[in-house]
């Protein structure tokens, strides 16, 4: 159809909309407009194409559809209304703002408070849908452009980029035979609530509907029903929040960027001799407005410090200096993104003479630093003292998390029955455990495993005062690879499926992760095929290693039916039966797809339409 693939003005039917073509005709657009601008960078000329490419996302109906999708759809806050009550969840609702799209005056944001970990609340500002998708096709237009410059240590709320790259970047920087021991936890004051307009409209001189985005930054907040002004920030809560925030935090690499000179000693012939090598005097790492930086010397830091806040000032922010801290990462460590981070000290066996280290390797690879030294000819065999990194969990985030399994077990579980106990504490243990699976947490996982057992236990005893560990362990536990102890439960319904708990210790395999190169960009047009690979390769992660699901994934090379989009690693999936249980069908390979959420309810509810 037509209607499914045309981007001018004609009137689409939402459950007509063939995502497959509009998401590929999006993110060509996006790929011609960062070619564009990185050839525009490179000439000194040809703004004019990259602005008209804008121009032509900007009114696409494609972009407009992406964008309610996005909204209405995607958005885990969907179904929170801004100042006008209006939320767009039905289907009509969807065809109304898809017919009558306009780009109208903005509205004030909606303030609200959410919880944060530490117990105190953030605000947030909450647009009208209206103004959201009008930010997501704004965001759509802009990201491509900005892509080409950020510099590549910056990670948050960027396509194709994580926390675990911001972590891996940092272990890069400290890695064995890293000479950086220090590090400057630095805290911004306020940095949403604060970002210079200033600022921010002068790095978007010249771009399409720069006017509109002004009048965001300067529509206001209500809280309580009263209205108040807003003279600097970018709402949390806003779509496109985080780019403006990225926009007026980039940068920092020219600020630190400085070389210098380290001692180091090396052996030749049988002697030693010192020399001296260049390395970078400063490293860092920055998630949106949370960023370390680590050196060599403590006083190499408290001399940055000065050029980070007159670089700060400019964007009209500052460092909160009470929360500001230099750290001997070997003493203390520091916390970065919920995970703690250390350096300890290690031994190193080394080979004197190279001309022996193939003939000494093997030797080398079983011998201990307490073994008795094996002489070798013309060689010695020495220890050699160096610094490791070690990133673990945070445990003040394992002490929250478990806090919240038991709240769950203690409070909610009381109205439940085993099945939906299961059920609501399997994706929330599985989240937590892939956000922790690459670093070192092993043991961290042991221990999470024997305190969500400890409180199953206790509330198995609630639920059956007068039974004995005996007879709850035969009804409730299975024994699966010699573990006696797998909590499970048959569900009620027809099929009779064994509902089990996830296994901290064994079902979320620890594995390493592979940090993304340099300022590499999903919007490169020459790096298709290295995107690809690295999406199919960390959302396969998602899955058992050798079950069904994870063949079924392999042989969708990862890509969602639908959508025609990869399933990352940090989207939400759910399993589509091609052939209902119900129509005769059943749970095997063939039998199955693997589906964005949104894109699996979108499926039944067209299924349903049709019948």
């Amino acid at each position: 159809m037509k209607s499914r693939t045309n981007t001018g003005t004609g009137v689409w039917d939402w459950t007509e909309i063939d995502w497959k073509v509009i998401n590929k005709q999006v993110l060509k657009l996006q790929r011609r407009i960062f070619r564009a601008t990185k050839e525009a960078q490179l000439k000194g000329s040809g703004w004019d194409k990259v602005k008209n490419l804008m121009k032509l996302i900007i009114n696409s109906k494609s972009a407009l559809a992406l964008a309610i999708q996005t909204v209405t759809v995607k958005n885990k806050g969907r179904n929170t209304p801004g100042i006008d009550g209006y939320v767009a969840i039905k289907t009509k609702e969807k065809n109304r703002l898809m017919k009558n799209w306009n780009w109208n005056e903005v509205s004030p944001t909606k303030r609200v408070y959410i919880p944060k970990s530490n117990g105190k609340k953030r605000p947030l500002g909450i647009p009208t849908i209206k103004d959201r998708i009008g930010q997501a096709i704004i965001k759509m237009a802009y990201e491509p452009v900005f892509e080409v410059s950020f510099e590549p240590n910056s990670y948050g709320f960027r396509p194709g980029r994580s926390c675990h790259d911001a972590i891996q970047e940092v272990f890069a920087g400290l890695k064995k035979g890293s000479s950086h021991h220090w590090v400057l936890d630095a805290d911004i004051k306020g940095a949403f609530d604060n970002i210079s307009h200033g600022f921010i409209m002068d790095k978007l001189e010249g771009l399409p509907k720069r006017s509109l985005i002004k009048k965001w930054l300067k529509c206001g907040y209500v809280d309580n029903r009263i209205f108040h002004p807003t003279n600097s920030g970018t709402p949390q809560g806003g779509i496109i929040s985080p780019l403006l925030a990225n926009i007026a935090l980039d940068g920092l690499q020219e600020v630190i960027s400085e070389k210098c000179k380290i001692d180091y000693t090396t052996r030749s012939r049988g002697k030693t001799i010192n020399k001296k090598k260049e390395v970078d005097k400063y490293r860092f790492a920055r998630y949106a407005d949370d960023f370390v930086i680590t050196s060599q010397t403590k006083e190499n830091l408290e001399e940055i410090i000065p050029r980070v806040e007159k670089w700060l000032r400019k964007r009209g922010l500052e460092l909160n200096r009470e929360k500001t801290k230099i750290r001997n990462i070997i003493e203390e460590g520091f916390s970065f993104l919920g995970f703690q981070i250390q350096q300890r000290k290690t031994k190193t066996l080394r080979l004197d003479s190279k001309r022996y280290k193939k003939k000494a390797r093997k030797m080398l690879k079983n011998l201990k630093p307490n073994a008795i030294r094996i002489p070798t000819p013309n060689a010695k065999i020495r220890e050699e003292i160096c610094y490791s990194c070690i990133i673990t969990p945070d445990q003040e985030e394992v002490k929250r998390f478990l806090k919240e399994i038991r709240s769950i077990l203690k409070n909610e579980a009381r109205a439940l029955n085993t099945e939906d106990v299961i059920k609501k504490l399997n994706p929330k243990i599985r989240g937590w455990l892939n956000y922790y699976r690459f670093v070192c947490s092993k043991k961290t996982f042991n221990n999470v495993r024997y305190k969500i057992l400890s409180s199953i236990y206790r509330y198995l005893k609630r639920q059956h005062p007068k039974k004995a560990w005996k007879w709850i362990k035969r009804k409730y536990f299975k024994t699966i690879d010699k573990d006696t102890l797998n909590f499970f439960t048959i569900s009620s319904g027809k099929r009779k499926k064994e509902e089990i708990l996830v296994n901290a210790a064994k079902d979320v395999p620890i594995i390493r992760f592979e940090k993304v190169k340099g300022n590499s960009s999903p919007f490169d047009p020459d790096l298709k095929e290295y995107w690809k690979k690295r999406k199919t390769k960390w959302g396969k992660s998602k899955f058992a290693k050798g079950s069904k699901y994870e063949k079924v994934y392999i042989h969708q090379k990862g890509i969602c039916p639908i959508c025609n989009l990869p399933i990352e690693l940090d989207d939400n999936f759910e399993v589509h039966h091609t052939i209902p249980i119900k129509g005769g069908g059943n749970s095997e390979t063939k039998n199955l797809q693997i589906l964005h959420s949104h894109c699996h309810k979108a499926k039944h509810k067209k299924l349903h339409q049709d019948t």
